[in-house]
This record gives C-alpha cells, structure tokens and sequence, in this order.
C-alpha cells in the first residue's frame, strides 16, 4: 500500500496523523526531545534500549510500542 492511501485511511480515524519521523539511532547513541509538542506513539521495528519518559525507563526490543503525552521529556538510548 502506497503511503498516500496509507494517510487517507488515517485521516477517516478518529485521530490524525500529523507527523511522522524515522530514526535510525547507532549503537551507544540517543535520541532527545525535551517536552514534546504534541503526543507522539514511539514504534520500536527492530534492535533494542532503553526509552526513558518522565524518568520511567521502559526496556524496548523488538515491536515495542509506547505512548508518551504532550510535555513529556523523553530520550530513546539503543
């Protein structure tokens, strides 16, 4: 499915896709946002960290899905 019919499926949901960005984070690197803009649902494809959110630390491996809400810091470690 191509992504544009991808965004027209999302866009008769109840919720709206906004934005989406692919990270591809190095051994012993992170990934930092300092108090999100907006929700963000975190989708993990492959690899495995740590994504710390408020403090929590959430082990991430492979398939792992999680949400963080608006003003959350949030930092993803592989």
């Amino acid at each position: 499915m191509l992504l544009q019919e991808q965004l027209s499926l999302w866009n008769d949901m109840a919720i709206k896709l906004l934005d989406v960005q692919r990270k591809r984070i190095p051994a012993g690197q992170y990934f930092r946002h300092e108090g999100l803009a907006s929700n963000m649902l975190f989708l993990v494809s492959s690899g495995h960290g740590k994504l710390f959110i408020d403090g929590d630390v959430y082990p991430v491996k492979s398939f792992f899905v999680c949400h963080a809400g608006r003003g959350a810091g949030s930092s993803l470690r592989r």
